[in-house]
């Protein structure tokens, strides 16, 4: 699980109880997305990750630790 508050994330162990948007995807298809030119839409729409929840939240993450997914 990762938490991101204030631009920062930090990863424990286990699942958050009512997250606002979930991510679920395996380590590989992970690697691949940082490390690739692979994208995360990519990925959802192959069936290798999927994407449930508020995804403007997602948005409003990757903007403001300045990520692209």
């Amino acid at each position: 699980t990762m938490h991101v508050r204030n631009s920062v994330g930090v990863v424990t162990a286990g699942r958050v109880e009512d997250p606002s948007v979930e991510i679920v995807l395996d380590y590989p298809t992970l690697l691949d997305i940082y490390l690739t030119d692979e994208t995360l839409e990519n990925c959802v729409a192959s069936g290798k990750a999927t994407v449930e929840g508020d995804t403007a939240a997602l948005d409003a993450i990757m903007a403001a630790c300045e990520l692209s997914l």
